[in-house]
């Protein structure tokens, strides 16, 4: 079930989402991971947004190109910034 349920919602971004949408949310990915390094130093919490962002925006972009390294890359850093965002958030 899981399976279908991950292909069906493929198939989904596969056809609403247009060549030029995969563009734009992969320069703003591309832009969040180059932010990034600049602000881990001035506030961690808006470098877990960058980062949180930037690899969420890139996934359909790597997916479609079949770059299926840098999509389980993006899928696992991904889960990663987001288990120190709720981290950060609850138990600090």
């Amino acid at each position: 079930m899981t399976k279908s349920l991950a292909v069906s919602l493929i198939n989904y971004i596969n056809t609403i989402m247009k060549e030029a949408t995969l563009k734009v949310m992969g320069y703003v990915g591309t832009a969040c991971f180059l932010v990034m390094p600049y602000v881990i130093s001035h506030n961690y919490g808006l470098f877990l947004l960058f980062a949180i962002s930037g690899n969420l925006l890139l996934l359909p972009q790597v997916y479609k190109a079949k770059a299926y390294n840098l999509v389980a890359l993006n899928i696992i850093g991904g889960a990663g910034y987001i288990i120190n965002a709720i981290n950060l958030i609850f138990f600090t």
